[in-house]
């Protein structure tokens, strides 16, 4: 018999350690499986999920399943054997990389491959200095939170090492250098001025840099996309090989990266046209399906709303709709859907959003909260390439007003 959630819950808070966080910790969700975008709990009621991008074609996709039960019931073992999973992986993942990346390490997670690559960028050039970005998060060894803001740089962390040196994050709409104060195509130049005065101090010590660890979507961060101009899990085994070439072979077949672009568009629209109605959104940004919005108690200051962000992440949660919180003050709705992320999920989602940033409003009203309002900002680096679209159009509501 399958333990209640509430066993799952009492056994869990007895043998797992507690930095081993839960969603929604005051009321967990007991998940017991997945197919396509959504997630089922154990009454068998769905939720949308907007925020596991890790399972990139879709919870178990069956051509993926199929793949790796099939390589399991064959040989499951390191790679230390000749075996032709791996070399068709590493040809295909190469396939997509500049010419100059020519050959590949298997490992077994994001932290084990940033710590290889830190000490391999730490052999080559004989230096240990790194650069990494301001609220940076690069993985849970010890040798990565010592160059994660986002770690060292909390309550209680061990703080920055000498070797360890941070960059402003190349946030235009709350970073260092803004888009209300700076011409948007000098500002990426502007942020990476700041990471080459840190390359003349480390030399002007006698010393040299390692590795500058330049994120090119920030998630940790805030889901910040970098301006133009700025510095643009598995370990070999052959199970673990046949399904990232599963992976692959239905990333293609089912023309999921154009999907994601398409649906990522329509899904960027239809938030800033969220942000067009509701006065507690600041910032709409994002490139493909990875989009988040910045939510503020008042536009012209852009204090970050850390309560409505919570608001909105319960009451979605509530409706179904799995998304999540990110940013240094935890107000940025973040989202990174799988690739199987449709317009009609989009639809949804946006307007059980405006639905709930109505509910706000009222609750704010209630509190007799400032209402200044100015009109919504829209990142330059998120804006496309189709300068006229009838974005209107988009969303289901055409008739839209401002509150």
């Amino acid at each position: 018999m399958p333990l209640s959630k509430q066993e799952s819950l009492n056994l869990r808070q007895k043998l797992i350690g507690e930095p081993c966080q839960l969603f929604f910790r005051q009321n967990p969700l007991k998940i017991v499986r997945a197919k396509g975008q959504y997630m089922y709990d154990e009454k068998d009621d769905s939720y949308l999920d907007c925020i596991n991008n890790v399972a990139h074609v879709g919870h178990c996709h069956p051509e993926v399943v199929k793949a790796g039960s099939e390589q399991m019931a064959s040989l499951s073992t390191n790679n230390r054997y000749l075996h032709d999973n791996i070399l068709l992986c590493a040809q295909r993942i190469l396939s997509t990389m500049p010419d100059e990346l020519s050959v590949c390490y298997f490992v077994n997670s994001g932290s084990e491959a940033n710590d290889l690559a830190l000490r391999l960028a730490q052999i080559h050039t004989g230096n240990k200095d790194v650069i990494a970005l301001e609220h940076a998060y690069h993985g849970h060894l010890t040798s990565l939170i010592d160059i994660s803001h986002y770690k060292f740089n909390l309550p209680g962390g061990v703080g920055k090492k000498e070797h360890v040196h941070v960059a402003p994050l190349p946030d235009s709409y709350r970073g260092k250098y803004r888009d209300t104060e700076y011409p948007k195509e000098n500002i990426g130049h502007a942020y990476a001025d700041d990471v080459r005065e840190i390359c003349q101090k480390v030399q002007e010590k006698g010393d040299g840099v390692s590795a500058f660890i330049a994120e090119s979507l920030v998630s940790c961060g805030g889901q910040v996309i970098p301006p133009k101009n700025y510095f643009n899990e598995y370990g070999g085994n052959p199970v673990s090989c046949a399904i990232a070439n599963a992976v692959f072979d239905t990333i293609v077949n089912e023309n999921l990266r154009e999907n994601a672009v398409v649906v990522g568009e329509y899904l960027l629209d239809n938030c800033q046209l969220l942000g067009k109605k509701h006065k507690c959104i600041g910032d709409v940004r994002g490139v493909g399906l990875f989009v988040g919005i910045d939510l503020v108690k008042d536009r012209a200051t852009r204090v970050p709303n850390t309560d409505c962000a919570k608001f909105v992440l319960q009451r979605m949660r509530e409706e179904h709709i799995l998304i999540s919180l990110d940013g240094p003050h935890g107000n940025i709705i973040k989202f990174k859907p799988p690739m199987v992320f449709t317009k009609e999920n989009v639809d949804e989602v946006v307007s059980t959003l405006d639905r709930v940033f109505k509910e706000w409003r009222h609750q704010e009203e209630l509190y007799d909260v400032n209402t200044h309002k100015p009109s919504i900002h829209v990142s330059e680096s998120t804006k496309t390439t189709k300068e006229h679209r009838p974005m209107g159009s988009l969303f289901k509501d055409s008739n839209i007003k401002s509150i």
